[in-house]
């Protein structure tokens, strides 16, 4: 037995002590909960829903107890199951609301062990309904849900702690039966009713602008605003002078101070910080003298921010999106990110846009449609846009600047007409940028979510050369000749349009062989009386489209053989050759 008068190292007595003796001392020093295996399992990521994801734990449990749920609006009625967290990524922007009005967000009925954290409960009559069960922890949420709603609804549970949320704007914040609920370090705003039932097991909230307070209990705050920093945002992050600040019971985790009144403070707080708004970028090249931008932003007025942090910027020319790794800033000593501290704009300068002309890009297809051509072509690396010219003696007689994509569609064109076809790539120096706020603990993971992105473009455009010209007809697509009820050719249902070479192929085939004989006009009549529903299945079926084309090549390349000067020859030839025969033959036969 190891005694407090032993003087024996400490890694001396743990590697001495039994492994079953180990194992309680570490489950009694750091708490069951803690010592114990626990899996997240997230939505959207593992499971669709939040529904989805509590059924599959209820099936099998080895799947997990916690339920991570990411940023996003989800619009469930959720049953819960005892043994589980669930937990919202980021309080503000992980918002749940009811898919039906008139049933409760969270239904919890006779379960035990189950925390809802993390949260914006929105849209609802009662955001959730706890009958009978015990240990249930409501922490740290925003629950605003509309002016006829009931925030939390208890009924015969025999211990509910609601702790470190922020009611607001609702009909009844909270509904107790008994005294078994314990509300601690809340704060209750423009409600109708903060707390209704109960006596005791109230501390430490905060009352703002209610109709009635209900059970105000002890070490309440009173009308004092709580100052949220921007409620239409559901920004619920309290500004520096708010009376919540540092007068709740126990700590907080995101700086270890005494905890905070509301859904940003005490031990299991969402650490991340609301993302930067009202973010915009300008050149200011011709002001500065070398290649600058300016960006802007709108203060995030968390005290977090506005007393010890700051913000970070963030800025790239190799495309959109994260991560932005740009390196150039003022002649390469500042790299992105760039801690800016606590301001509202930062100039950007001694920039080095890229230069030079992007590669050259290749036409795919070139499509013809009533009165208009549709232009495809493969996309170039490094560009930011694209050049379109057309016209009919010189491709460049008209031109169009696409901005994104690699298919365009020229109009206004006329029918019968050729035209000349070209495209060109364009690149132009464009910076990204993003912002992010950040507060005075140094931990990175308390950063707010990159801001929305904006762009600002640098410096002279640079154009590549055109692109090998291609050539399209406009045309009404009809069949010739044209048949009743939308008939169509075969061959023009399968290719998309009357001016594919395949259709002009067989087309010529028919008016230099098949037209010229009885037998082939005959043939060419029964065609036109059968082939229009034949066609129009062919063009509503993608897949029969691939099937009769497959067909048709070998018919499109005999008819081509045929209908071409070499072809006629060989046909003349073989016609002569047959005469030769016959008339060889007769006379012998006369002999």
């Amino acid at each position: 037995m190891i005694k407090k008068s032993d003087k024996q190292p400490a890694i001396i007595v743990l590697r001495r002590m039994p492994f079953w003796r180990m194992a309680l001392w570490v489950i009694g020093s750091v708490g069951w909960s803690e010592a114990l295996y626990s899996k997240e399992v997230t939505v959207p990521g593992d499971y669709p829903s939040i529904q989805a994801a509590i059924d599959a734990i209820q099936l099998d449990p080895t799947v997990g107890d916690t339920v991570l749920v990411a940023v996003g609006t989800y619009s469930e009625n959720i049953e819960l199951i005892s043994g589980v967290t669930l937990r919202g990524a980021e309080t503000a922007r992980t918002r749940i609301e009811a898919a039906d009005t008139k049933k409760p967000i969270f239904n919890l009925n006779n379960l035990n062990n189950v925390t809802l954290k993390n949260m914006n409960w929105r849209s609802a009559a009662t955001g959730a309904t706890v009958t009978g069960g015990s240990n249930i922890k409501i922490v740290n949420n925003v629950i605003n849900l509309g002016g006829d709603a009931l925030g939390v609804n208890e009924s015969g549970a025999s211990s509910v702690e609601v702790t470190n949320n922020t009611f607001y704007g609702n009909a009844t914040a909270i509904s107790r039966s008994s005294d078994s609920v314990t509300v601690k370090n809340n704060i209750f705003t423009n409600n109708n009713m903060a707390i209704e039932g109960g006596s005791t097991n109230v501390t430490h909230n905060c009352f703002y602008r209610n109709i009635e307070s209900g059970i105000v209990g002890s070490n309440q705050v009173g009308d004092d605003d709580p100052l949220f920093v921007d409620v239409a945002e559901g920004d619920f992050h309290l500004k520096a002078d708010s009376p919540c600040i540092d007068v709740g019971e126990g700590t907080d985790v995101i700086d270890a101070t005494t905890a905070d009144m509301g859904a940003y403070g005490g031990e299991r707080s969402d650490l991340k910080l609301f993302p930067v708004k009202g973010v915009s970028a300008s050149d200011i090249s011709a002001t500065v003298g070398t290649s600058s931008i300016e960006v802007s932003w709108s203060p995030n007025e968390s005290y977090l921010v506005t007393r010890r942090g700051g913000y970070k910027l963030y800025y790239d020319s190799d495309g959109s999106g994260a991560p932005y790794t740009g390196t150039d800033g003022v002649s390469g000593t500042k790299l992105s990110p760039i801690d800016v501290g606590r301001v509202g704009s930062y100039r950007l300068t001694e920039l080095s846009p890229r230069s030079g002309a992007p590669d050259i890009p290749r036409i795919v297809a070139v499509t013809p449609g009533n009165e208009r051509l549709q232009v495809s072509w493969e996309a170039v690396s490094g560009a930011t846009g694209y050049q379109l010219y057309y016209g009919i003696s010189d491709v460049g007689e008209k031109s169009v600047h696409v901005p994104s994509g690699t298919v365009y569609t020229i109009s206004e064109l006329s029918n019968g007409v050729n035209y000349q076809v070209a495209v060109s790539a364009v690149a132009v120096a464009t910076y990204v940028i993003a912002v992010t706020a950040y507060d005075g603990t140094g931990a990175s993971n308390h950063d707010s979510d990159y801001s929305d992105e904006v762009s600002v473009t640098l410096g002279t455009p640079h154009e590549s050369e055109r692109s090998l010209p291609m050539r399209g007809t406009p045309e009404l697509i009809e069949p010739v000749p044209n048949l009743p009820n939308e008939g169509c050719f075969i061959a023009t249902a399968a290719y998309g349009y009357y001016a594919a070479p395949e259709v002009q192929r067989l087309r010529d085939f028919r008016d230099k062989l098949l037209l010229t004989s009885p037998a082939g006009r005959l043939f060419v009549q029964l065609y036109y009386r059968v082939s229009p529903h034949w066609a129009a299945e062919i063009r509503a079926n993608e897949g029969l489209k691939q099937g009769v084309r497959l067909l048709l090549s070998p018919l499109v390349a005999t008819a081509g053989l045929l209908t071409s000067v070499v072809g006629m020859w060989l046909v003349l030839a073989i016609a002569l050759f047959g005469v030769g025969r016959r008339v060889v033959g007769n006379r012998r036969f006369g002999a």
